[in-house]
């Protein structure tokens, strides 16, 4: 039988909500994730306008092809045009495509890498402070109803904002 069983069980919650909230390596890892999101939404729209001058220009072409002054060598001619626009434009699709998905793999592989070490880091703190002193610590989300139970929270909260950079224990101040 485990040795708490004898004991009468000591229990927490910890609210992960706030920890990300405020601490100052979840907000910067969240800082960084968005700016990332930012830049890749700013190249695929970028990409998305390559590929709208190519449509518009092949739209121009179609138009051409349909007036009646044309010669058969200049129909000819624009034919060519136009096949090697709708060629250009199927490898642009593909190309932004591809780009789009890797970007996305890459980014919510950085994303969960990142969580991955923040977890690491608030576990370890929660580890310190429940340490000899609670038997169980519940994520305060996971329960419908806690009052008398210990909120660990702030504790946990202070030990990893300890190495704060300046600027971001004056942000949690305000």
């Amino acid at each position: 039988m485990p040795a708490w069983s004898q004991e009468k069980a000591q229990f927490a919650v910890l609210d992960y909500s706030i920890i990300f909230r405020d601490f100052y390596r979840a907000v910067e890892s969240k800082q960084r994730f968005e700016k990332k999101q930012e830049e890749l939404k700013k190249d695929m729209e970028e990409r998305e306008n390559a590929v709208n001058q190519i449509m518009k220009d092949a739209k121009k072409l179609q138009d051409d092809l349909q007036s009646p002054a044309l010669s058969e060598t200049k129909k000819k001619e624009i034919t060519g045009q136009l096949k090697d626009k709708l060629s250009e434009l199927d490898g642009r699709q593909r190309m932004a495509m591809d780009f789009r998905n890797q970007s996305l793999m890459v980014l919510q592989k950085s994303q969960a890498n990142e969580q991955e070490n923040l977890m690491t880091d608030i576990n370890k703190a929660l580890g310190t402070v429940a340490k000899n002193k609670y038997t169980i610590v519940f994520a305060k989300a996971s329960i419908p109803f806690s009052e008398g139970i210990d909120d660990i929270t702030q504790q946990v909260l202070g030990l990893l904002n300890k190495d704060a950079p300046a600027a971001s224990k004056k942000e949690e101040k305000k």
